[in-house]
């Protein structure tokens, strides 16, 4: 076990590195982040990777890993994200108490700052490649992107965890089987289209959508959907969905006219949504590639005060 604390190396600046140091230390199974000299400014950080196996980083109570100005100016998710969980296996990211990720959504809109390309990129946690994750008790704010980012491999768990004012999503899901979701919030999502609680739209046909459930959650003033599903990419040859929603409770939506509304994967201030189906439950032509099978449930859920 191993503690970030002043006496590691925090740096009211930049922190960056001596954080970055113990998530590569092997040696640490634990690491423990607590709440710096000052905890307004907290860890003023870079962006940070988690690339090997076998680490649980418990935040205290308290603690703000806050991304440092001026930076963050990529647009590549890999090195324009707070943190970036690679390649990696049985990582546990632990939130006690009010731990925050925060971002700086604001400046990534200001050209004057050098943020020339539009924000979509910069996700809170990055999940990329990897299994057996566990996310539990943090709340992510403030990104140029996404709160929680998913094109994971599979048994990834998400839980009580608030995600707000993100700038593209609350969270994104690329590609995931045996995905549980439980006792999260998904608020107040604006920026970049769909702007969605949670966007399930994969990549391609090799990707899937297997044993995902979503439960006991809420969805509240996202400026798109609470919840999406864009299956365009999927055929005939993908791996069949199966999708639980349960206790689920989406209110409020656009409180401003839609940038785009011709735009196909966005529909201002709705709830529940899946695109590109047709009555009879086929894919419109002109969207994906041949329909696909399985089961979307969606059980004991209630939607009010959308548009």
């Amino acid at each position: 076990m191993s503690r970030c604390d002043s006496c590691f190396g925090w740096d009211a600046t930049d922190s960056t590195e001596s954080l970055q140091l113990a998530l590569s230390d092997a040696m640490v199974s634990t690491l423990i982040v607590d709440v710096p000299p000052d905890p307004v400014v907290g860890w003023v950080v870079r962006p940070l990777f988690i690339t090997r196996d076998d680490l649980t980083v418990i935040f205290e109570d308290g603690v703000l890993l806050h991304a440092r100005k001026g930076h963050f100016q990529g647009v590549d998710g890999d090195q324009a994200s707070l943190l970036t969980v690679y390649k990696a296996s049985n990582v546990t990211l632990e939130g006690r108490g009010n731990a925050t990720l925060r971002m700086r959504r604001e400046d990534y809109l200001n050209a004057s700052l050098g943020y020339v390309e539009h924000s979509e990129w910069r996700m809170g946690i990055n999940l990329l490649y990897s299994s057996q994750i566990r996310v539990h008790g943090l709340r992510v704010e403030d990104t140029g992107g996404d709160g929680i980012y998913v094109l994971g491999y599979t048994d990834i768990h998400i839980s009580g965890c608030v995600l707000d004012r993100n700038f593209r999503q609350g969270m994104s899901v690329i590609n995931a089987s045996n995905l549980l979701v439980e006792r999260t919030t998904f608020s107040n999502t604006d920026g970049t289209p769909p702007m969605a609680g949670i966007d399930m739209e994969p990549d391609s046909h090799c990707m899937m959508f297997v044993n995902v459930t979503i439960r006991d959650s809420t969805f509240i003033g996202n400026s798109g959907f609470g919840w999406i599903l864009s299956p365009s990419m999927l055929n005939g040859s993908s791996r069949d969905l199966s999708i639980v929603l349960e206790n689920i409770t989406v209110s409020g939506g656009a409180t401003r006219p839609p940038p785009d509304t011709a735009h196909p994967a966005w529909r201002p201030g709705l709830g529940l949504g899946i695109t590109g189906i047709l009555q009879d439950g086929t894919l419109r032509p002109d969207w994906g590639h041949g329909a696909t099978g399985g089961s979307v449930l969606i059980s004991n859920s209630t939607v009010s005060d959308t548009w």
